[in-house]
């Protein structure tokens, strides 16, 4: 039997929206607001749609305004976004790790003519890992890893006299792995964020794949909301 336990930081800098006023539309949130409302406001025709509500809850700011809404910051978002004046913060979120394994070995000698050996490995490994610590802002969109190997064999070998020697075996091998994110239990339509309650309606109604979905924001192509999980790897 082994068993490894391992816990390792992961430090980064992160380039994201600034939850302040001033910076530019193409840094703060609460600018760019301000700059899609003007833009519906002053040309409807080629700009129909101001900033609706979806993309103003999950800014942590009233739509019509483009201030943060009663209650914001909590917890050190506003919205989705860590709270932020300069428009880049550091995160150091861990990775925990778990793997058990353990490999049992028979050999039987029947009697001088027969043997029978046999041999089972089975190994199981369970994580939480920030796997891509530039783009992970929260534990909740960490991978949550678990995967699990199984590998038997078996050999008889039967000698019935000096000149002849026969040997039968057989084999069994399995993996199965599979990544999900931390949040994979939440469905994203009734979906809880520190304190607040999110309605992504995507259409996905199996649980297998729940979970905040991945949103990319144009300037910022490392810091996405969700993860992109599942996978399932398997024969």
């Amino acid at each position: 039997m082994s068993s490894q336990r391992y816990t390792v930081g992961n430090p980064a800098q992160h380039i994201l929206p600034a939850t302040t006023a001033g910076a530019g539309a193409k840094v703060s949130l609460i600018d760019a607001c301000n700059a899609v409302n003007t833009l519906h406001a002053t040309d409807p025709v080629n700009n129909p749609v101001g900033v609706t509500a979806l993309s103003a809850q999950l800014a942590g700011l009233n739509p019509a305004t483009c201030q943060p809404v009663s209650g914001q910051p909590t917890g050190g978002f506003q919205g989705m976004f860590p709270v932020n004046s300069t428009g880049s913060l550091t995160t150091d979120i861990s990775s925990n790790n778990t793997i058990n394994s353990g490999l049992v070995k028979v050999d039987y000698h029947i009697n001088n003519k027969s043997t029978l050996r046999a041999c089972i490995l089975s190994a199981r490994a369970n994580g939480v890992l920030a796997d891509n610590p530039g783009r992970q802002l929260v534990p909740q969109w960490l991978t949550n890893q678990y995967a699990r190997s199984q590998v038997g064999s078996g050999t008889w070998t039967w000698a019935p006299n000096s000149n002849w020697v026969n040997e039968a075996r057989v084999g069994y091998a399995h993996y199965y792995q599979v990544f999900h994110s931390q949040d994979f239990t939440q469905n994203p339509a009734n979906y809880s964020f520190n304190g607040s309650t999110y309605n992504m309606y995507t259409g996905q109604t199996n649980p297998a794949y729940f979970g905040f979905p991945q949103i990319r924001i144009n300037g910022f192509p490392g810091i996405p909301l969700g993860a992109s999980w599942p996978k399932t790897v398997w024969p």
